[in-house]
């Protein structure tokens, strides 16, 4: 499978080239290419992984900047390339990259908030947050993690708002704190019991 991905070129490509508006369905198929890349990291390391994302953002932004839109799928594509650059921060930083997995995830905040996305954002800010319980400044780990729990808003579901709040305890555990790690897995406990089945 990624053979046939790193020789074909990604739709919105072909679209941009051939001038066309875009529409729904091609902002549809960008998030589905993002899903199937999603689970291919499930079993490819972020090295083998890292350049078919960063290949596929690139596109993405390239559609963004380059085709006509309506409003509204103006917005969808500005959710998909949130959604590509966490997935290529995740591989970047999987993959040791962590300068340049940095740079997707703050790259995806803009996205995301340009496409009036809150959770997203959140779950953008929360991701740079792990890399920075693991291998950077524990303190700025904490604080982004919390700032992106606090600013998911309303339109999060309960499952966001959970991971949300791990990723506190994750940072939390990292600094050494006890006593804030249990509050917060708590309140991951309160909020996985909130979601739907």
């Amino acid at each position: 499978m990624t053979r046939a991905w790193r020789v074909t070129e990604p739709p919105q490509v072909l679209e941009v080239r051939a001038g066309r508006r875009v529409g729904e369905r091609l902002a549809a198929l960008v998030s589905e290419r993002t899903d199937t890349l999603r689970r291919m990291d499930d079993f490819l390391g972020g090295g083998d992984l890292h350049d078919l994302v960063r290949r596929e953002l690139r596109s993405a932004i390239a559609l963004v900047r380059q085709a006509s839109y309506t409003e509204p799928v103006g917005r969808q594509l500005l959710g998909a390339v949130g959604e590509l650059a966490q997935l290529a921060g995740w591989v970047a930083s999987d993959a040791g990259r962590y300068v340049t997995a940095e740079r997707y995830y703050l790259g995806g905040v803009s996205a995301a908030h340009a496409a009036g996305d809150d959770p997203l954002a959140a779950n953008l800010l929360s991701s740079l947050s792990y890399q920075l319980a693991n291998v950077g400044d524990r303190r700025e780990a904490v604080l982004l993690a919390t700032a992106a729990a606090k600013g998911a808003g309303s339109a999060a579901t309960a499952t966001t708002r959970a991971l949300l709040t791990e990723r506190v305890a994750w940072a939390q555990a990292r600094l050494g704190c006890p006593q804030a790690t249990l509050r917060a897995l708590g309140e991951v406990d309160e909020a996985y019991a909130d979601r739907s089945p």
